[in-house]
């Protein structure tokens, strides 16, 4: 069952305004001073979320799908849990067929281009 969506650019921007009013000025400020940005990070939640669930129904463990990819765990991880600069995209390209999405991604691409763009320039 496909249970993530992709969001819409004004859901996006609803989901940051109200991170930003909920954790105010100072927070948001120390956030964007290390480098993270709130709306790519809202952009990689549906990819995240989405590998997670095709792996799940996979029935596979992170541990496995690195094996069966000649990848270092940690790059696996990356995909699900860090940001476009972690991310290998030679490896984002492998797991992302491996779990059969490839059809969601590139929907998922277009609606994210920006981070697309990132992921696919990342961890040159």
């Amino acid at each position: 069952m496909d249970k993530t969506i992709i969001l819409t650019d004004e859901q996006i921007q609803i989901i940051v305004k109200a991170m930003r009013r909920s954790l105010g000025q100072d927070i948001t400020g120390k956030i964007e001073e290390v480098g993270l940005d709130l709306e790519t990070s809202v952009r990689m939640i549906s990819l995240q979320e989405k590998c997670k669930e095709a792996m799940e129904e996979l029935g596979l463990t992170i541990k496995e799908i690195a094996g069966r990819l000649k990848a270092p765990q940690y790059r696996i991880k990356a995909i699900e849990e860090d940001g476009p600069k972690e991310i290998f995209p030679d490896v984002l390209e492998k797991y992302i067929k491996f779990l059969e999405i490839e059809d969601w991604f590139e929907l998922w691409a277009e609606a994210n281009p920006k981070v697309a763009e990132k992921l696919k320039g990342s961890g040159s």
